[in-house]
């Protein structure tokens, strides 16, 4: 799979490397609420769902790319403009890689890219909670959505905005999944 793979352009194979970190920063970018802190929780969801991937047994193929990613660092200063293109740039590299490796590889490739995504727009909750007992079913809501996300859901995940949920939904058809992943296996 790796051999079919390294015939690929140096600029095609540094482009799918990009992908993991470019598919955070971009779904980061989405909303400018939160400041700092959302900032730094974002890239910790990013980083730690980067590295997870990375050591995955289930996903030798993108393990190999995040893997990638990460001994790239020192180019991730000029991967970090033009976000606007991710959607398109995941969806091209998957349908490249489609014509080169195997199917279901190039599938849990385009699976790790939504989780990095998911991840990050789970890290921090944009929009403002109300706070007091007239806020109790939005309470027991924001509970039933953590106990969700323990179990391995991101649907209806309190900290996902509905601007994060759209593009998360957009990123899902972008990468050709039929549903949206749930978990890393």
């Amino acid at each position: 799979m790796i051999e079919n793979y390294d015939r690929l352009s140096d600029a095609e194979k540094t482009g799918i490397a990009a992908l993991p970190y470019r598919v955070g920063l971009w779904m980061s970018t989405l909303e400018g609420a939160g400041g700092d802190t959302a900032d730094e929780l974002e890239s910790l969801a990013m980083m730690e769902t980067i590295e997870k991937i990375s050591t995955s047994p289930h996903y030798d193929f993108a393990a190999y790319i995040c893997r990638q990613t990460l001994a790239m660092k020192s180019r991730w200063i000029e991967w970090s403009s033009d976000f606007a293109k991710v959607p398109d740039e995941c969806r091209d590299a998957v349908s490249m890689l489609k014509r080169t490796i195997p199917d279901e590889a190039a599938t849990h490739f385009a699976e790790a890219l939504f989780l990095i995504a998911a991840s990050v727009a789970k890290a921090h909750r944009e929009e403002t909670a109300r706070v007091g007992f007239a806020d109790f079913p939005g309470l027991v809501n924001r509970l039933m959505g953590h106990l969700q996300d323990r179990v391995g859901g991101y649907d209806n995940h309190q900290n996902i905005s509905g601007t994060e949920a759209a593009a998360l939904k957009r990123l899902a058809g972008f990468l050709g999944l039929d549903g949206v992943p749930k978990t890393l296996r």
